[in-house]
């Protein structure tokens, strides 16, 4: 429960929350147009992919990564989404997770357990 605590934390810290340290929202993805656009366009057929970038206020462990429920009528997540978690300093891709409506429903977020877990430091900045 408490690495699913933590990825919980991280993903509504990342996403919700604007402190004083967050950085924008990245946005440009498509094409070559974008800072990201090396790395991004690896998870997503159409080379779209919508993220957030944020600095580690504390040093953690990442075992999980989630998505919002975003569920239709049916109460279902509609789709599986690919989640990564990238270094924005190297551009390197971390580690990702194809997330389901098999995962672990906690609140409104589904969870995929990673392969292996990642490691974040603080004052480091990284996208999600």
């Amino acid at each position: 429960m408490n690495r699913k605590l933590i990825a919980l934390t991280l993903i509504l810290s990342s996403m919700f929350v604007v402190p004083a340290w967050a950085v924008p929202a990245v946005a440009d993805f498509t094409g070559g147009g974008g800072p990201f656009s090396s790395f991004y366009g690896t998870l997503a057929p159409s080379g779209d992919v919508v993220g957030y970038s944020f600095i580690a206020d504390i040093d953690l462990t990442v075992t999980d990564l989630g998505v919002y429920s975003d569920i239709g009528a049916d109460g279902v997540l509609d789709s599986s989404h690919m989640v990564g978690l990238w270094d924005a300093a190297t551009q390197g891709l971390l580690g990702s997770a194809l997330v389901d409506n098999t995962g672990a429903l906690i609140g409104e977020f589904y969870f995929a357990t990673l392969g292996a877990s990642i490691s974040l430091t603080a004052g480091m900045e990284y996208v999600l």
